[in-house]
């Protein structure tokens, strides 16, 4: 039997992240939109097998705090 090595992260390295629609609905933005957003690197997101995008929470918080506010 051989010894499986783990590696632990600690809960305040780990990023939480929703799916583009998510995101998308939350900025009142079509899921295009929040794409090219990652794509302009306004948004970070990571990816999660072939197709599915995950964009990270406080990336969001951060292009909400920057986006000047609507009048």
């Amino acid at each position: 039997m051989t010894a499986c090595a783990r590696t632990f992260v600690e809960p305040a390295e780990i990023r939480q992240s929703r799916k583009g629609a998510t995101v998308a609905a939350a900025l009142e933005l079509e899921e295009s939109q929040v794409r090219r957003l990652v794509d302009a690197g306004e948004l970070e997101a990571h990816g999660i097998g072939k197709r599915d995008l995950r964009i990270y929470l406080d990336s969001v918080a951060d292009y909400q705090a920057a986006a000047p506010a609507k009048p």
